[in-house]
């Protein structure tokens, strides 16, 4: 018997969860060490930042320090982030160690591509990571810069119309992300099509246009259901992961398309109007298990 949703779901809930575990591992090693007080207030400085960043726990048994100037860009980053200034009291938490730290990852990213860059300063891919990377930060424009310089780079690339999409989609952006999402889908080689229909019908979402949502939806059950079937020839051991999570979409499309049709013809009952608040969600898991 075929799980249909099981591995997939309890992998990224473990993944989150060692995350969430580390993060509260670290802050209370930081409060027992005294680089921070038991009630997490601070005074926000280059200074406190740096001793963060370099902060190990003990079984890590790691001297590996980030370059000063690494740490610089993070913490300015930061402050952005934070909206706040050098002194200003803050709470350091697990919120404040998981931001710092996707904030440093962008940073030592950042200095890698940019080092890069310095050698090979028309590669698209580059520029499409280090966007990428921009974007995961919120700084926007210098993402849209990078995505913009992509694309006249290698204007076939399909991921760099789908990256700036969902750029575009995070700031509110709909009808940019459709757009950059039907271009990519004119694009030579697009293997992964179902990535591209389910960010758009999120899009489409956002802007109620409900058939077209549709429309999208029932794109990627076609596609679904097709690489099912290719799957479907081969022995059950075989199958894994993929298969998974193409039968556990199939039951989520399914599902959203249902009510979205609904919705349209306006023939909603109670229990239905109950779903639809969670329809947004059901879609972002779509689009999030397109990706596999």
């Amino acid at each position: 018997m075929i799980k249909r949703y099981d591995a997939p779901l309890k992998s990224e809930q473990e993944y989150l969860k060692s995350q969430r575990d580390y993060e509260r591992k670290l802050l209370k090693a930081m409060k027992q060490d005294g680089l921070i007080p038991r009630n997490g207030k601070v005074i926000l400085n280059l200074d406190l930042v740096e001793k963060l960043i370099n902060f190990h726990l003990p079984e890590e048994k790691s001297e590996s320090k980030f370059e000063f100037e690494t740490i610089r860009k993070a913490y300015e980053q930061l402050k952005m982030n934070l909206e706040c200034l050098d002194g200003t009291e803050i709470v350091v938490d697990t919120n404040f160690i998981g931001l710092l730290h996707r904030i440093m990852d962008w940073a030592v990213f950042d200095d890698f591509l940019q080092a890069n860059l310095e050698t090979e300063p028309e590669n698209d891919a580059m520029l499409m990571n280090r966007a990428n990377a921009y974007s995961q930060v919120e700084m926007y424009d210098k993402a849209l810069a990078d995505y913009a310089e992509a694309l006249k780079l290698n204007p076939n690339q399909r991921l760099i119309y789908y990256n700036r999409a969902r750029l575009f989609f995070k700031i509110g952006e709909y009808e940019k992300a459709i757009e950059d999402l039907s271009e990519g889908l004119k694009k030579p080689h697009c293997y992964d099509p179902e990535l591209f229909y389910a960010l758009r019908a999120k899009a489409f979402f956002e802007l109620k246009k409900f058939d077209a949502v549709i429309g999208d939806l029932e794109k990627i059950l076609a596609v679904c259901q097709e690489k099912i079937e290719q799957l479907s020839g081969k022995p059950l051991k075989d199958w894994g992961f993929p298969i998974n999570h193409r039968l556990f979409m199939e039951l989520g499309i399914k599902n959203a398309i249902t009510l979205l049709k609904a919705l349209v013809k306006e023939k909603i009952t109670p229990s239905q109007r109950k779903q639809l608040k969670k329809l947004k969600e059901e879609i972002v898991h779509i689009r999030n298990s397109a990706m596999i």
